[in-house]
């Protein structure tokens, strides 16, 4: 289980095994960032988290024999991050591509907000409708 608190006396990210065996581990990174908002891989082998504002990383994990971390890795950024104080604005899909949610208020500067989201039932079937045939 990982999860962001000030606990320390600074946001940062904690890795816990599940169930609950006492054991904590904390996700260093470089002074001054703030780790936030953690987001495990679908196997379950690195761990991403915003270091700081505007900031993606991620760390390899490796279970055994104990629990390590890797060096963390700047990641492209997938989407317009939230601040700590934020909810997540992220997910990542079964197949390890990244879904994201813009939240009001937290539409990149310049770009108009979205007032609603279409959802789209049956979208193959209306491609296959308006597609020709062969193509």
């Amino acid at each position: 289980m990982a999860y962001g608190s000030d606990e320390s006396g600074r946001t940062t990210v904690y890795v816990q095994p599940f169930p609950p065996t006492g054991a904590k581990y904390q996700i260093f990174t470089k002074p001054g960032d703030a780790p936030h908002h953690p987001l495990w891989s679908p196997d379950g082998k690195e761990l991403f988290y915003n270091p700081r504002p505007g900031g993606f990383e991620a760390v390899s994990v490796a279970t055994t024999p104990t629990l390590a971390f890797g060096n963390p890795v700047p990641v492209p950024r997938p989407f317009q991050m939230a601040a700590p104080v934020a909810r997540r604005t992220i997910d990542m899909t079964r197949d390890g591509r990244f879904l994201g949610l813009l939240v009001p208020g937290q539409a990149p500067s310049g770009t108009p907000e979205l007032a609603q989201i279409q959802v789209v039932l049956n979208w193959f079937e209306e491609l296959k409708q308006r597609v020709p045939a062969g193509r």
